[in-house]
């Protein structure tokens, strides 16, 4: 009972912060509109009409538009224009990013909370996995398939560590967690991060116990069964297109030779250097998706939270229940961070030479940096959540009483 008092007193709380938050949206008269990459419909017709488009294999949304084998957008495009035609334009354009927002923040607590994180600590720790820069980014930008993903990524750490337990529902949980990862296959850099964490786990699974290695390694083959059946309406003719070369060209009559200039050149201009990268501030401008700069009156708070941040995070260590988990985070962290820097650090351009650019679609897809942000601000909300009981703890033995 009590378990359930705190799961309704977070999502209230969720929702306060996020109508707060949007507030000059969501009381604003007429549509709300995004820099670029997508928009709602004044009549709702217009939504049924897109959404037709889908069953065929011309996208006309960017320039004269160009032949695809899938659109990356499929979910999260749906769901607006089903949000369109149910509500309206006017009130859909309003509602996709808190709704999005508020599913995020509550799934996240209730991961954290699986992973036996006390309430509070565990709101905090969502409120920051929703509220930080890259998805500030995204909500500006129109980015709503990476929304998705942010909203979805902890159902898929929930289902992915309920079935690694083992039990009576390990193979229904991974047949979810594979189900779950095809739609975040919506959003590509979604997938990516994912992947990350399923090796990751296997990989410390086997280095800490052989019996939890064997039991990832069977979720994380049911995982990508499922999700490769799912995905193969774009997983086949991908594959088929690198197979035969067809995949020469890039989008209509720009060869990949020709895009992957300034693919590098973006690649080198949008990498973080390693101190920005760990204190979560990224490097501005429009190719990196992160236009807008801290104000003036905010810059010293956003320096200090960011230290404090970082403490809290290195505090979560010092207690040894959940290590394994913690230790997993922090790499995935660490692997964030280097990615993001790229070209900038010894690290970060091993993993984009020897591996990103072995495959170009992959490259070009992630030649903006600053994708990767997800691995880091995932994993720093979970060990923040941590360092903030730890921190708790502390303060009980100091004060004698409990917080």
């Amino acid at each position: 009972m009590k378990r359930q008092n705190d799961n309704l007193k977070s999502i209230l709380a969720i929702v306060f912060l996020c109508l707060v938050a949007f507030r000059g949206v969501l009381f604003s008269p007429g549509l709300v509109g995004r820099t670029w990459d997508w928009a709602t419909f004044t009549l709702r017709d217009q939504a049924l009409i897109l959404e037709t488009f889908y069953q065929y294999s011309w996208w006309g949304q960017i320039a004269l538009g160009f032949p695809i084998t899938y659109n990356a957008n499929f979910y999260s495009d749906s769901i607006i224009y089903w949000l369109s035609y149910l509500l309206g334009g006017v009130l859909a354009s309003k509602l996709i990013f808190v709704l999005f927002l508020i599913l995020g923040a509550h799934f996240m607590y209730l991961y954290c909370r699986k992973l036996g994180i006390g309430p509070l600590s565990a709101l905090i720790g969502a409120i920051f996995y929703i509220f930080n820069p890259p998805v500030y980014s995204r909500i500006v930008t129109g980015h709503v398939s990476v929304l998705l993903g942010y909203a979805l990524m902890p159902v898929f750490l929930i289902l992915l560590a309920d079935a690694i337990k083992g039990g009576n529902s390990f193979f229904i949980k991974s047949i979810l967690a594979g189900i779950v990862l095809s739609v975040l296959g919506s959003s590509h850099q979604m997938v990516l991060g994912c992947a990350f964490i399923i090796t990751l786990v296997m990989i410390l699974g086997y280095l800490f116990s052989r019996r939890y290695f064997f039991r990832a390694l069977s979720v994380g083959c049911i995982v990508l069964f499922v999700f490769t059946a799912l995905s193969m309406y774009w997983i086949y003719p991908f594959f088929k297109n690198m197979a035969s070369g067809s995949a020469t060209y890039f989008r209509g009559d720009i060869s990949v030779q020709e895009e992957l200039v300034p693919r590098i050149a973006k690649w080198k201009s949008t990498s973080n250097n390693f101190f920005n990268a760990v204190i979560m501030k990224s490097r501005l401008g429009m190719d990196t998706e992160n236009v807008y700069p801290i104000p003036k009156l905010l810059i010293v708070p956003w320096y200090i939270s960011g230290y404090i941040i970082l403490l809290l995070i290195c505090l979560s260590f010092f207690k040894k229940p959940y290590m394994r988990i913690k230790w997993i985070f922090a790499i995935i962290a660490l692997i964030g961070v280097f990615l993001t820097t790229g070209y900038n650090t010894f690290l970060g351009r091993l993993l984009y030479e020897r591996v990103l650019m072995k495959v170009m679609a992959v490259f070009f897809e992630y030649s903006v940096t600053n994708r990767f942000a997800l691995l880091v601000f995932l994993s720093y909300a979970v060990l923040l959540a941590y360092g903030l009981d730890v921190f708790r703890g502390y303060l009980e033995k100091l004060k004698g009483s409990k917080i």
